[in-house]
């Protein structure tokens, strides 16, 4: 299969660690290396390829377009963890199978854990056996409270998108912020491919911090409205750091190139008055 450096550290680590134990191959690439995506692709031997977009933690933008059709060209499955981009993006394209954590914006409360797959029936329905026998099912209160979350999802998404963008517009001019890569902000490095294949910006970015700015223990103990969490897509905001939490099993020549840095903290934006969370990172990058 093929999977790129930019993914979600617990779906590394189960093509590394646990397919690995079954005879599953795993090829890594950069998410902007198109070239480098075909030229992993072994004929007859690839049978996946699995990916995100936006990616978890730094929110790179895939060529799902090229991805499909490399896919179809040679007979590969492909498979995409949707839970940045939400339900109602990327259904446009032609991808056997899409991934989501309903854990976060189906939810969007923070109280159940769930997942799901959608997409090609005959796929699944191969799937589903197997996922009853090893037992992922969701318990009844568990459905509830996804099922309540849904009714909600559109309000809160379109609520996150709008506090998200003027958060990341504020980020981008502040002087203790080196970098920002957020989707919807021209300066992000797939900003034109967010546009072609996405409805929003997301809900999510990356910030770096400059060398002046507060070490990242003291700016995120410093946030009042921000939880400190892995999690993402609820009501409350979020925070992470970014190479703790999801660099762990990179390679350290391959952390500068796919954003994964020590002075780097993920935010998940909640439905909280904007100008309040503003006002929370500004007194958290006051060096104190």
């Amino acid at each position: 299969m093929v999977m790129f450096y930019e993914s979600y550290k617990p779906s590394r680590n189960l093509v590394t660690k646990l397919m690995k134990k079954f005879g599953v191959e795993t090829t890594f690439v950069g998410i902007a290396d198109i070239e480098g995506f075909r030229a992993a692709i072994k004929p007859g031997k690839t049978k996946l390829v699995l990916f995100e977009s936006p990616t978890n933690p730094v929110t790179r933008i895939a060529n799902i377009e090229e991805i499909c059709r490399t896919c179809r060209e040679n007979n590969i499955i492909s498979v995409i963890d949707n839970t940045f981009a939400g339900f109602h993006n990327h259904g446009q394209y032609p991808i056997d199978l899409y991934l989501h954590s309903l854990t976060k914006f189906a939810n969007g409360h923070g109280d159940s854990l769930g997942g799901a797959l959608l997409g090609n029936r005959s796929l699944v329905d191969k799937i589903r056996e197997f996922a009853i026998d090893l037992g992922p099912s969701l318990a009844p209160q568990s459905a509830y409270l996804i099922l309540r979350g849904m009714r909600t999802y559109t309000l809160r998404y379109e609520r996150q998108v709008q506090n998200a963008l003027k958060i990341a517009k504020f980020l981008s001019t502040h002087p203790l912020v080196e970098k920002i890569l957020y989707p919807g902000l021209e300066s992000h490095p797939d900003y034109e491919l967010a546009c072609k294949q996405m409805k929003d910006s997301g809900t999510i970015m990356a910030i770096y911090l400059s060398s002046q700015a507060p070490d990242i223990a003291s700016f995120m103990n410093s946030l009042q409205y921000f939880s400190i969490s892995a999690s993402l897509g609820s009501t409350e905001s979020l925070v992470a750091p970014i190479d703790i939490f999801y660099g762990g099993n990179l390679p350290e020549e391959i952390k500068p190139a796919a954003h994964i840095l020590p002075n780097a903290v993920r935010l998940s934006i909640g439905i909280e008055n904007v100008e309040d969370l503003i006002a929370d990172l500004t007194q958290a990058l006051i060096i104190r």
